[in-house]
């Protein structure tokens, strides 16, 4: 299905023939993909996609057993859904619980509420394992935050939410090197990827040092930093009220 979306050869499958992105088709086309990685490089992918605090999450969370897409659990008591609740994908494994609670965008949509929901319904699922919790995307701040869940049996335990961002991740998908196999995985990770909106930056201070550069480049650099002083200055008389929040979900994701 990716490749044929990604050829928009999918008219004859819906009433309105063009694609609008979604969570729900950002979340398949890439954990979908990702969960054919070996264990340890899918885990390490979403570890490192991750800001601060990632001794907060294990090295390694051993083998996984499965990997499943929007399980909803009904045994709900405590939460304040009325149906079932709904995480976006569950990795499991002999010890861990891993959420992962995706969002279309990075910037904002990540809530407190939702969290504690999944995880008390899992809890109450099976409470013989640690639950670990990635929000991926929807986060306005890359920094972790704990947070008091109440359980079954007024039992309250204490999680980390581990923020991570779509930005973060297609930079660490950049660094497999694998065989043919792996290199059309990551290919075609990257391509959906951008296909909903996230583009690779390769930032300057990743780049080799030269020890020349050209007169032409440096009369196109002088006149990219002319543009870019005025263009700024004004921005900064059109925007006066931006708020620090929108400058913070622009994240450099070299680590």
């Amino acid at each position: 299905m990716l490749q044929a979306l990604l050829h928009s050869k999918l008219k004859a499958s819906f009433e309105n023939p063009s694609f609008s992105p979604s969570e729900d088709t950002l979340t398949s086309s890439v954990f979908g993909i990702l969960q054919y990685l070996p264990d340890d490089t899918l885990w390490q992918i979403v570890r490192n996609s991750c800001g601060e605090g990632l001794e907060n999450l294990p090295e390694s969370i051993g083998k996984i057993e499965y990997v499943d897409f929007w399980p909803q659990y009904r045994n709900i008591e405590g939460t304040t859904n009325s149906s079932y609740v709904e995480p976006d994908v569950l990795l499991v494994t002999e010890r861990y619980y891993v959420i992962i609670e995706a969002k279309k965008y990075d910037g904002g949509g990540q809530y407190l509420t939702q969290w504690k929901n999944e995880i008390r319904a899992l809890n109450n699922e099976d409470d013989t394992k640690e639950i670990l919790f990635v929000a991926m995307g929807g986060n306005s701040t890359l920094t972790h935050e704990e947070i008091s869940v109440e359980l079954k049996n007024n039992v309250v335990r204490n999680y980390i939410i581990n923020r991570g961002s779509w930005f973060y991740l297609l930079n660490e998908i950049q660094k497999i090197e694998g065989n043919n196999e792996t290199n059309r995985l990551v290919d075609d990770v990257t391509r959906a990827m951008n296909r909903h909106g996230f583009m690779q930056v390769i930032w300057l201070n990743t780049l080799k040092h030269n020890k020349t550069i050209s007169t032409e480049s440096i009369t196109t650099i002088t006149k990219w930093k002319s543009y870019r002083r005025l263009f700024l200055e004004d921005f900064n008389k059109s925007n006066s009220n931006i708020n620090t929040n929108s400058i913070n979900t622009i994240w450099n994701p070299v680590k």
